[in-house]
């Protein structure tokens, strides 16, 4: 009788411990709640498959605000339209470029395997 008590307080040991931590972490999770989501986007604009959609409204984003923002602090529209459309150009091309390079690296893969299949030989990864 006396095993059966000390498996029972180990077992509520556990729990207890279990427990704890559970409240210890939903109280540090509710805590960080405010900063986690306010540094979301960053996390989620450093993956590769957003990183050309984030650059690409960063330039759209520019090129809507420059001329609001100069506007507003020299009451000149142009020379912010000229800033924003060339950051928005600016960003374009690079993606564009990243993307031709991407698709480039892809197709050259391809080949090479098809050439490979062909010849009777793959190629060695």
């Amino acid at each position: 009788m006396h095993g059966t008590r000390m498996a029972s307080t180990t077992w509520e040991y556990h729990l207890l411990a279990y427990l704890l931590t559970y409240v210890r972490t939903q109280a540090a999770l509710a805590e960080w709640q405010p900063q986690l989501l306010a540094q979301l986007h960053r996390c989620l604009g450093g993956t590769a498959p957003l990183r050309p959609l984030v650059s690409i409204g960063s330039g759209v984003s520019e090129l809507v605000l420059a001329p609001v923002q100069t506007y507003r602090n020299h009451g000149l529209v142009l020379r912010g339209l000229r800033h924003g459309s060339n950051i928005f150009a600016r960003n374009l091309f690079v993606e564009g470029m990243s993307l031709a390079s991407q698709i480039l690296l892809f197709s050259q893969a391809a080949l090479e395997t098809l050439a490979a299949a062909r010849e009777g030989s793959w190629p060695e990864a």
